[in-house]
């Protein structure tokens, strides 16, 4: 029986934060449409016909952080993301959460330091799995969904 050939091996790596903020103004400049529960593998099925030869969906992954600062002043915002990211599970997308750092800002206008969150790690972690599957033959093509011009020299070491 002869072996059936498989198109491109093409797995996704998906910023989660860049992408809700890019959705948050799409819903800004599109009123009453609603985009945050975006479903995630059905956008990366429609980027395979531009990978062409035939790709085929080999992983999704999502990487973002839980904005657990922000219980007191919206206390549904974290539990909302959390399940999100269960639904992700569900459709077999593979999730990565990093964390928040609090740190010092200082504010021109006010005079003042304030206290301000920033996500960490996920960006680094993005890049190392990338590599790490890349290294294991994972893939071949890797997609990075971002608006993040961080991810340059990854792209070119990948390349």
């Amino acid at each position: 029986m002869a072996e059936q050939k498989r198109g491109r091996r093409t797995s996704f790596f998906i910023d989660g934060f860049n992408l809700y903020h890019s959705l948050r103004t799409a819903e800004r400049l599109l009123p009453h449409t609603q985009l945050k529960w975006l479903d995630i593998p059905a956008l990366c099925r429609s980027y395979l016909p531009m990978v062409g030869n035939g790709a085929e969906l080999e992983e999704i992954h999502y990487f973002s952080a839980y904005a657990d600062h922000l219980q007191k002043e919206i206390p549904q915002k974290p539990e909302r993301h959390r399940k999100f990211t269960r639904a992700l599970t569900a459709s077999k997308v593979n999730v990565h959460i990093a964390k928040f750092r609090k740190k010092k800002v200082w504010s021109h206008s006010q005079k003042i330091w304030l206290e301000a969150y920033e996500e960490k790690e996920t960006d680094v972690a993005i890049a190392c799995k990338v590599l790490s599957l890349a290294q294991k033959n994972a893939f071949e093509v890797a997609v990075l969904i971002t608006g993040d011009s961080d991810f340059s020299p990854l792209a070119r070491t990948f390349k």
